[in-house]
């Protein structure tokens, strides 16, 4: 009977200890919270969207910002308390530049760089890890949690 209790006693004990001990080692990011990023080409223009990956969620603060250093152009955007963000690229610089987007859920946040490259003739946008004129392949990009 006693060695029922404590086996019982035990169980109880392992749940209550799954369920509290990621609450005491720091706060949960919610899956929620992870963000996407959209690069869209259409009529010339190139538009970059920053927004929920899993619905909407609203961000402590949203930075895009995009550079081709060789037009010498560079433009961001940033938003605080919001759902959504985008940031237009103009036609002169429209097929490629580097791009950071940096958002903020409370403390915590994602980043992600990258180069764009775009290919109207083929109708495809490539990623890059590095700038394009260092010959780096694409290669499948995630989003760094800070």
């Amino acid at each position: 009977m006693i060695r029922k209790l404590l086996m019982a006693a035990t169980i109880v004990v392992l749940v209550l200890l799954i369920i509290i001990t990621p609450r005491l080692l720091g706060e949960e990011r919610e899956i929620s919270s992870i963000p996407k990023v959209i690069v869209d080409y259409s009529n010339n223009n190139t538009t970059v969207y920053v927004t929920g990956a899993f619905g909407d969620y609203k961000y402590t603060n949203i930075t895009i910002s995009a550079e081709n250093e060789s037009a010498g152009w560079s433009n961001f955007t940033t938003d605080n308390e919001t759902y959504f963000l985008r940031l237009k690229i103009p036609a002169s610089v429209a097929l490629g530049f580097s791009l950071n987007v940096t958002v903020y859920d409370g403390e915590s946040g994602y980043d992600y760089n990258c180069t764009v490259a775009v290919d109207p003739q083929e109708e495809k946008i490539e990623i890059y890890g590095k700038r394009m004129y260092d010959n780096v392949p694409p290669f499948i990009d995630i989003m760094r949690e800070m």
